[in-house]
């Protein structure tokens, strides 16, 4: 697979460094999609809960090199931590042409769902950039 789903600061990452990655050289393609699921912000900070309801918004890179940049990705997010805040999951990604891909995805681990995927924190339009800006 050569797909990453991604719906906060990942956004920014086919444009500038967020992290400090210059992920251009990895991504090959990126669009806009969508996955099943809700959308919670803490401080600022998004966390996806794949459901079957619900809508979360952002885009999908189809990467050239995905094995390197998820192993840079993999450490910002605390994705090989013990009882990591998130989980790095393969997960269904719907594109603006109504096709389906699989994709991986940076989504919400048990502590952060456990404390924070409440109703004062959840995003209803599913759209980080419509949370935060």
């Amino acid at each position: 697979m050569r797909n990453l789903f991604v719906y906060g600061m990942l956004l920014f990452e086919d444009e500038e460094p967020t992290h400090g990655i210059n992920a251009k050289k990895y991504i090959k393609k990126s669009e806009p999609a969508q996955t099943r699921g809700k959308l919670y912000v803490v401080e600022g900070f998004p966390f996806l809960v794949p459901e079957k309801e619900g809508r979360v918004k952002g885009k999908l890179f189809t990467c050239q090199d995905i094995d390197t940049l998820l192993s840079k990705y993999d450490v910002i997010e605390g994705a090989n931590q013990p009882n990591p805040f998130f989980e790095r999951k393969v997960i269904e990604v719907e594109l603006e042409d109504g096709s389906t891909e699989e994709a991986y995805c940076y989504v919400g681990g048990k502590s952060l769902q456990t404390c924070f995927a409440k109703t004062e924190y959840l995003v209803e339009s599913g759209d980080w950039l419509e949370a935060s800006f």
